[in-house]
């Protein structure tokens, strides 16, 4: 299924040069190509939102409006990017993105972090067999639905 996945394009949003180098070292190692795009703030974050993206990651440590302003901001684009919120290992905040991470402090956990996240944005099939007409609808609107 990833030969049909051409390439991504990934946001990184955090102030911090560990994060950064985290995920560009990462990004090189995964098998489908990536384009990193890295930004230290809100701000600079906008213009890369609004071009589009497959997947964005936002630092915590940004503040929780800003990460929210971001995640409403990435959601309000054509074809809106997963949005995972990155915190402390020890951080159980709520977030406003579609998922919440833990900051990966090694390569191996940044590799493992960025190829889970590519495994949302590929496309699923799924078979549906069930006698009942009705169940078959409600699965598929179910999962029609989610992401």
């Amino acid at each position: 299924m990833a030969d049909e996945l051409l390439s991504l394009r990934v946001i990184v949003v955090s102030q911090s040069p560990n994060d950064h180098e985290m995920f560009r070292k990462a990004a090189v190692a995964s098998r489908v190509p990536i384009e990193l795009v890295e930004t230290d703030g809100e701000a600079p974050a906008s213009r890369p939102l609004a071009a589009g993206a497959d997947l964005a990651f936002f630092d915590v440590d940004l503040g929780g409006e800003a990460v929210g302003r971001m995640a409403s901001a990435a959601r309000a684009v054509a074809n809106p990017p997963f949005t995972v919120s990155l915190c402390a290992p020890d951080g159980s905040a709520s977030f406003p993105t579609d998922g919440l991470a833990c900051k990966p402090s090694e390569l191996e956990e940044a590799c493992r972090l960025l190829a889970s996240a590519i495994r949302v944005r590929l496309r699923s099939r799924v078979l549906l067999v069930d006698d009942s007409p009705t169940m078959r609808t409600i699965v598929r609107k179910v999962l029609l639905a989610t992401r």
